[in-house]
């Protein structure tokens, strides 16, 4: 199997910055409650408080994610009704987005068909930004 292509331009790094920043966001609303995650919403299901339902590719970027750091989150039983997985982020999820520093410029990895994609996200805006 090849290697992942690697993405560097600026466009890439620029939506690969957005990504990152929409898993933080998900995570911090998984800070102190059950999210329903549903990885390609392809029933078109509305989205309901306390889901999150994904188009294919960003479901894949997203279950990525959570496959490289599966100690910052549990993820419950399937549910047919709500076609999604419960999930929550274990101590070690709230203490990584208290420090995400550490973990913010890890590459984003992507793409349907292998070898896929890998882009290292463009830095986060600077506060007032």
């Amino acid at each position: 199997m090849p290697d992942p292509k690697r993405l560097t331009d600026p466009k890439a790094r620029e939506t690969a910055r957005r990504i990152r920043d929409s898993h933080w966001a998900l995570m911090e609303r998984m800070r102190d409650r059950t999210i329903w995650v549903c990885p390609w919403n392809k029933y078109r299901m509305e989205e309901g408080p306390d889901e999150v339902r994904f188009d294919l590719i960003s479901g894949c970027e997203w279950f990525d994610w959570v496959g490289r750091h599966q100690d910052w989150f549990h993820v419950g039983e399937w549910s047919e009704g709500r076609r999604a997985l419960p999930m929550t982020l274990t101590d070690s999820g709230r203490e990584a987005v208290n420090n995400r520093s550490a973990y913010d410029m890890e590459d984003v990895h992507g793409g349907l068909v292998e070898p896929g994609y890998v882009v290292t996200p463009s830095p986060p805006a600077a506060p007032g930004e």
